[in-house]
């Protein structure tokens, strides 16, 4: 009897509205995916059942959760349906029942487990860690911002991000991820406050250096109002190094469009510009495969499109 074919072990690590992209971007591919999900979330319903309950917050998680789901759809509208009224308002279904099994199971790791069978996941999310943490922003000024949702509005440039408490740690799941597979993809993702809050406790940095996998970065193709304004490539890249002490990637991807759509497409009215892609400076300062590819989703151009980059990545898997 013929032996079942290995699927590649493919883990992608991040938050807020990139990892979802890549999620959905791979959810159709023959591969064995697990999404690491930043729990440093502090703002909107997150926020809320996070302060009244005590549980990590849950929108990221339901975000990857919803992205790797082969419910029904509708099923899945209801789970990412948020009220605009009433004591309910700015809550979303999804959350509120998050916070309802946390509750009835009294663990965050076996909350996401049991909403993971309820959404019928193909592949697996990961909560980084089940430790309520809390993201600080140190400015070049010697100020500090404490919290995901504050430091975006912060006017002030970002010397750097750490976690506090400063021993969290993370799920013994998350180590063996990392240790264990074959690809690690980061990003995109706001850089400060979603790619970021995944890399730096010092139990992943030992895992991603004890890692033999090919590990991916994913450039932003926007920079983002109170985090990346004025940044190229490289310069998130270097970023992540004088984070991490030491640079994790062996390939970064880039969009390559970026003076054609900046010919139609304006937005400067939300302070956001393309990436602006310096080949030539990551040649300079890092060991790396540079892959460009038109990446844009031209719907919502801040985005990648989701076709475009499954089809690059499993490129990379076959």
């Amino acid at each position: 009897m013929k032996k079942a074919k290995k699927l590649p072990k493919v883990v992608c690590m991040g938050g807020g509205t990139g990892l979802p992209v890549v999620l959905q971007s791979l959810k159709n591919y023959p591969l064995d995916v697990t999404a690491i999900v930043t729990v440093a979330d502090d703002g909107g319903s997150s926020g809320r059942l996070r302060s009244d309950f005590g549980l990590p917050p849950p929108g990221d998680l339901r975000n990857a959760l919803v992205a790797l789901s082969d419910a029904d759809m509708m099923f899945k509208e209801v789970i990412q349906y948020r009220f605009k009224k009433g004591e309910l308002k700015g809550h979303n279904v999804g959350n509120l029942m998050f916070a309802a099994l946390n509750n009835i199971t009294g663990n965050f790791k076996e909350t996401v487990e049991v909403f993971s069978s309820f959404l019928n996941v193909r592949g697996k999310v990961l909560p980084l860690s089940q430790e309520k943490v809390t993201l600080v922003a140190e400015t070049v000024n010697g100020c500090f911002v404490l919290g995901e949702s504050k430091i975006p509005l912060n006017k002030e440039k970002i010397k750097r991000v750490f976690l506090e408490p400063k021993n969290v740690k993370p799920l013994e799941e998350v180590i063996l991820a990392l240790k264990n597979a074959d690809f690690i993809i980061v990003g995109p993702g706001s850089l400060y406050t979603s790619v970021l809050p995944c890399l730096i406790l010092q139990d992943v940095l030992f895992a991603l250096k004890e890692s033999r996998a090919t590990k991916v970065y994913i450039c932003n193709i926007m920079t983002q109002k109170g985090e990346t304004e004025g940044f190229k490539a490289s310069d998130h890249l270097k970023v992540i190094y004088k984070h991490l002490h030491f640079n994790p990637f062996d390939v970064v991807i880039l969009n390559k469009k970026n003076d054609f759509y900046n010919s139609f497409l304006k937005f400067e009215t939300i302070g956001q510009e393309f990436v602006y892609q310096d080949v030539e400076n990551i040649n300079k300062y890092f060991n790396l495969k540079i892959v460009l590819d038109d990446l844009v989703n031209l719907k919502i151009p801040l985005r990648h499109d989701v076709t475009k980059l499954g089809s690059l990545l499993f490129s990379f898997f076959k």
